[in-house]
């Protein structure tokens, strides 16, 4: 069984009170407190379940992919987000500079979407830092256009 230590239970979190200290804890120790818990097995693992990849998610990473092996020139044999992987570590090897792999990167996020779309977020968006440039979701906008 694991034991956790606990904050002092008499005293508040934003008071501290010598005297009542040294009235309580006369030998000036640290307190230790120990929560114990049972569970039915003792050596049983912790549950891990699986993500299953639903209809969308195969879709969306199929059109992901697609566009990555366009701006590639290259796909992977191997399925799924292995495969995707290795189509992205080609496009970091055919690229001499990171300039050129942010360039690229931007060019494959921009075709995913619709230029109406990508204009409509960044109106939507701007708005919230009230144009100081300090709004993450602005600084987002700005690397996808």
């Amino acid at each position: 069984m694991k034991s956790l230590p606990l904050a002092h239970p008499l005293l508040p979190l934003n008071t501290f009170s010598p005297k009542l200290h040294n009235r309580i804890n006369p030998n000036n120790k640290p307190f230790t407190f120990r929560v114990f818990s049972s569970s039915s097995s003792s050596t049983s693992e912790p549950v891990r379940h699986e993500y299953k990849a639903g209809a969308f998610d195969e879709l969306f990473l199929n059109v992901f992919r697609t566009k990555m092996v366009e701006e590639v020139g290259w796909d992977s044999d191997k399925p799924g987000y292995e495969g995707l992987i290795e189509v992205a570590n080609r496009l970091v090897m055919k690229n001499k500079t990171n300039s050129d792999t942010k360039e690229a990167a931007v060019r494959i996020l921009r075709s995913l979407f619709p230029p109406l779309l990508l204009d409509l977020y960044k109106l939507l968006v701007s708005p919230l830092a009230q144009g100081r440039g300090d709004c993450p979701h602005l600084s987002v906008a700005h690397g996808t256009m």
